[in-house]
């Protein structure tokens, strides 16, 4: 699948096995893409940042590591084996660069998939398969997640215009660096906003400042503003105070690196400057970040590490191939690649699950960890828990699947062993070998089904965790469940026990749905979610019992 919204934006082109990323070195002036088809390339085009931008930097160094483990799976290695590979690699990836903290977030949730996975998975290739599609689930989301920043954040400019009766008006917006689809898996997040105003017919005018020393407003913004004919005009980073002066800006939109629990923002070098010039000027700045960008266990701006950067890219130009020294030799050089924006200098932060404001009746910091431990809108939950839904018939499918291609080699062996000349060898043979398989078949059977039961429960189980709101949780039937179950029901209960506690639930099993009694049934909640959510290993057992009984049947 390719990343981007044309294709003449594609910041990356993935199909399952293979990973190519634009060289972004080489724009605007050429459109040649890099083959990553391991972790170790995927850490090179970070490092070298041929490829940038937080969002986008995620990502690549996920899908990177999913061609390499896509590439692994026939080989024979034991499950805890691959593993260990994969957290080794994803340990690995997390050295590339330090600032942007979407890249720690990613490695973190796939540790857990991986984690989950040698869990509940008996093959190393249902492993590699569970990290592979949790990669995959995170390029899809990333987009999802942008064109839902920039709606949000054209309805919050729009509303300040109108507070500052420009109602009915084209915003004029400054930007900083890159974020467009160049810089995530599509849309972009701060340009994503400023396309979203375009896509409504309320852009005026998007300016996009140089950004030195690495000119990504230059070379890419600009790039990308011309490739969509969206009104734009490039100006170098000393004329921003000089612009809100005398041209008048309706709001400024940043990207972000990692922003800290109190809502202090790193992004790159001269965000800040942009963030003080605009507060002089009355201006409001908002940060687009996901939430893959907010760091809560960073508690303050202080606390993010800052990238600095080779002398070279300051004293240099490099064009065409060709590096041009613009500083007297010898000079001394300080290149950090980020800054910090305090708090009191940010209007918004503007994510997919909607505008972080400022703490109640405090105009100097926000609460990150508090929004987040919000959760997401109830639309999200519940496309999440209609994603459960549709699983639950797919695993249902395959379980039937699998009965009805049993049966039709029951009736196959059954036709062939009356017609069976025992005199001929080869057919005798050949008959027993598939009898011996059709018996293996059905002690399978049993073991699949239990596997099916449990994961139907534990589907069940997480659909009714996400219903629990802070506001059904003070209601006082809610506590009184909660006060018996002391957290999430476990599969662990009686049969009966699980299905009177699902009657209030979209998905409801009955007692003989459920079983008990297994391995996984036994496992904490937790974990037995995750395994629900993220391990194949159900539906793949499903789908090759079903296909070797196919072949008996034939």
């Amino acid at each position: 699948m390719a990343a981007g919204i044309g294709s003449s934006l594609e910041s990356l082109r993935y199909a399952r096995g293979s990973l190519q990323v634009l060289d972004q070195l080489k724009v605007p002036q050429a459109k040649e893409y890099i083959e990553v088809p391991d972790a170790d390339a995927a850490w090179h085009v970070v490092r070298s940042m041929q490829v940038r931008g937080a969002p986008l930097i995620a990502i690549v160094s996920a899908l990177g590591l999913a061609v390499e483990a896509t590439a692994r799976m026939g080989k024979a290695v034991a499950p805890k084996d691959a593993g260990g590979f994969l957290r080794e690699r994803m340990q690995f990836l997390r050295t590339s660069r330090p600032t942007a903290v979407n890249l720690f977030n990613a490695m973190e949730a796939l540790e857990a998939v991986v984690a989950a996975a040698i869990a509940t998975c008996t093959t190393a290739e249902e492993i590699y398969l569970a990290y592979v599609k949790a990669a995959e689930d995170m390029l899809a989301e990333d987009v999802r997640a942008n064109k839902t920043i920039g709606d949000a954040g054209a309805d919050a400019i729009l509303a300040d215009m109108e507070a500052a009766g420009r109602g009915g008006s084209g915003a004029r917006v400054l930007t900083i660096c890159n974020t467009g689809s160049l810089a995530t898996a599509g849309w972009g997040t701060a340009l994503g906003i400023i396309r979203s105003l375009h896509a409504r017919g309320k852009l005026e005018q998007a300016f996009a400042s140089e950004t030195r020393p690495y000119n990504q407003g230059a070379r890419l913004t600009a790039f990308e503003l011309v490739e969509e004919g969206i009104p734009g005009t490039l100006v170098c980073d000393s004329m921003v105070a000089s612009l809100m002066q005398r041209k008048g800006i309706d709001a400024c939109v940043v990207g972000a690196d990692r922003v800290a629990a109190n809502g202090d923002t790193a992004n790159k070098i001269g965000t800040y400057g942009m963030a003080v010039i605009a507060r002089h000027h009355g201006v409001p700045f908002y940060v687009a970040a996901p939430t893959t960008t907010l760091d809560p266990k960073t508690l303050t701006g202080s606390d993010i590490p800052i990238e600095e950067r080779p002398a070279d890219e300051l004293t240099c130009l490099k064009l065409g191939g060709q590096t041009h020294r613009l500083a007297a030799p010898g000079i001394g050089v300080w290149n950090p690649a980020f800054d910090v924006t305090p708090a009191p200098l940010i209007t918004g932060v503007v994510t997919e699950w909607g505008l972080i404001g400022k703490r109640g009746g405090d105009s100097n910091s926000f609460d990150v960890s508090g929004f987040l431990s919000g959760g997401p809108p109830p639309a999200k939950r519940s496309r999440r828990t209609t994603e459960l839904a549709e699983m639950k018939k797919m695993l249902e499918k395959h379980a039937l699947d699998v009965e009805a291609a049993i049966s039709r080699a029951e009736r196959a062996l059954d036709r062939t062993e009356r017609r069976l000349d025992k005199k001929d060898k080869g057919k005798v043979d050949k008959f027993a070998s598939d009898k011996q398989l059709l018996g293996q078949l059905h002690a399978a059977r049993s073991r699949l089904q239990d596997d099916i039961r449990n994961k139907f429960a534990a589907l069940e189980i997480d659909n009714m965790c996400r219903r629990v709101t802070a506001a059904k949780a003070s209601e006082a039937k809610m506590k009184q469940a909660m006060a018996r179950t002391n957290s999430a029901p476990s599969l662990g209960r009686k049969p009966k026990e699980i299905a009177k506690f699902s009657d209030t639930g979209d998905l409801s099993l009955s007692s003989a749905a459920i079983g008990g009694g297994s391995e996984e049934s036994t496992r904490p909640p937790s974990t037995a979610n995750k395994s629900a959510a993220t391990s194949p290993g159900g539906s793949k057992s499903l789908k090759a019992g079903a296909a070797a009984g196919l072949v008996l049947a034939q």
